[in-house]
């Protein structure tokens, strides 16, 4: 069989160089080194060379910590976010991202920040001090997509993303001493799309995208979020969207911690959540 593999490709060879030859001498002024050239031509029909595409967006968000608590399962105790915690104030943030993608696969960098702080009397007890408490859930993401449907900028698929940050509750309201928790960036799966119709009305047409992840290891996370607005004509500098939507993030993590004495493990669990408005460049 090896005798033979090698026999054909030399055949192979022979064949593809006499043709060659054949085409230098029958084309006249056409040349074999235009003809391939011709073929590393990215207008050719023999190369597919897919297009470099980018999306920028910005979006000012108003969230609130909706839910939480902080449990101790082993000693039966459960400390309330806002009410033990003192967490109760929403807070303005800006969250951004930037995404290439060619052929089917996207690459994208996320950055978001949230960091809600409280305090409130050690203990809930009158004529103590006050303790302070503070959930850090905040730096940079890297994603991938793939989609599985394409067409302009709709688009449908499945995404994987990891968070370089860590996780982190600090507290000193219920635990003499105070703690801290952290827990390693999460790594999540999910899946996202986008639908924008060919359709337009004065040039602007409808887009709406959606999101939904969920977790594979390091920190718990399931989140998603959905935007619908309208984009404007495409031009040679690319388009624009401006949309408004809503982003909810459910977090959940687990530590140990010293409470009278003892090392025991606890579980914190977070709803985050907000409406936004985003403003969207694509090329």
């Amino acid at each position: 069989m090896s005798r033979l593999y090698h026999s054909l490709k030399g055949w192979v060879l022979v064949a593809f160089g006499c043709g060659l030859f054949l085409l230098q001498g029958g084309v006249g002024s056409v040349s074999a080194q235009g003809y391939l050239s011709s073929l590393l031509d990215p207008r050719s029909p023999l190369v597919c060379i897919p297009p470099l595409q980018g999306e920028v967006t910005i979006a000012p968000i108003w969230v609130s910590v909706l839910q939480g608590k902080e449990t101790i399962p082993a000693l039966g105790i459960a400390w309330d976010m806002r009410r033990d915690f003192f967490i109760r104030q929403p807070q303005l943030f800006l969250d951004t991202m930037v995404r290439l993608q060619t052929g089917r696969l996207g690459l994208r960098v996320n950055y978001e920040l949230r960091d809600f702080a409280g305090d409130g009397p050690f203990q809930n007890l009158p004529n103590q001090f006050n303790g302070e408490n503070r959930i850090d859930y905040s730096g940079i993401r890297i994603g991938a997509d793939f989609d599985v449907y394409q067409r302009w900028l709709t688009r449908f698929g499945f995404n994987l993303d990891y968070s370089v940050y860590q996780t982190i509750f600090t507290e000193t309201s219920q635990t003499l001493g105070g703690k801290k928790i952290q827990r390693s960036g999460p790594v999540t799966w999910g899946l996202h799309g986008s639908y924008n119709p060919v359709t337009s009305f004065l040039g602007a047409s409808f887009i709406c995208d959606a999101r939904v992840r969920f977790p594979l290891t390091g920190a718990e996370v399931t989140e998603w979020r959905v935007s619908a607005g309208l984009r404007s004509p495409e031009t040679v500098l690319g388009s624009w969207a401006l949309k408004g939507g809503y982003k909810e993030t459910y977090l959940r993590f687990r530590g140990y911690q010293f409470y009278n004495a003892l090392n025991v493990a606890t579980e914190v669990d977070v709803t985050m959540g907000g409406w936004f408005v985003e403003f969207a460049y694509y090329y």
